[in-house]
């Protein structure tokens, strides 16, 4: 009991390498291999939910593939057949440091985007990003990817709740894009 198996290690490994290959459409390959575990369950969570997934159990088990463990915090609703992730917008400032999700680029990125949307100034979702970013300028071309894919969402029906922090990705992302010294 409490044990893990040799089958179930095997298992468990080729799940893992499966999801490290679960690139979402639109996203650059060498991004995805840097990013943590919660990352890519956040990503590719958004990819499942931009086609109509809404069973808790795809989540759980994305989060178990990814070895994203405390997910439960991404989303904005769990209930059955409802489950979903959060906006940009719906993170507001929760989850803006420390270890894991909290300090990740994404993170970052999603918080410009809620900066963006909430002043309705791109200005202050870059600037943002270049005061609490320490590698912001190594960072852009991942920060653009990342822009870019969350902007992608205003094409996908089923992600209404997305289309003002969509929006504002993509104006973000021409912004981080044409930033220069």
């Amino acid at each position: 009991k409490g044990e893990v198996g040799p089958v179930e290690q095997l298992i468990r490994s080729a799940v893992k390498i499966a999801c490290d290959h679960l690139l979402p459409k639109g996203l650059d390959g060498d991004l995805w291999k840097s990013l943590s575990p919660a990352e890519r369950f956040y990503l590719k969570g958004l990819e499942v939910e931009s086609h109509g997934e809404r069973r808790s159990g795809v989540y759980q088990e994305l989060a178990r593939g990814f070895g994203a463990a405390d997910y439960t915090d991404l989303l904005a609703s769990a209930k059955a057949n409802e489950t979903r992730l959060k906006s940009a917008t719906e993170f507001g400032r929760k989850q803006l440091s420390g270890d894991g999700f909290g300090g990740s680029l994404l993170r970052q990125a999603l918080f410009a985007v809620h900066q963006t949307v909430k002043s309705e100034e791109v200005r202050d979702g870059l600037n943002w990003l270049k005061t609490e970013l320490p590698d912001y300028w190594s960072s852009r071309e991942k920060i653009v990817h990342l822009l870019d894919f969350l902007s992608a969402l205003r094409y996908a029906a089923p992600m209404t709740h997305w289309q003002k922090d969509a929006a504002a990705a993509g104006l973000l992302a021409g912004a981080v894009r044409n930033d220069h010294v």
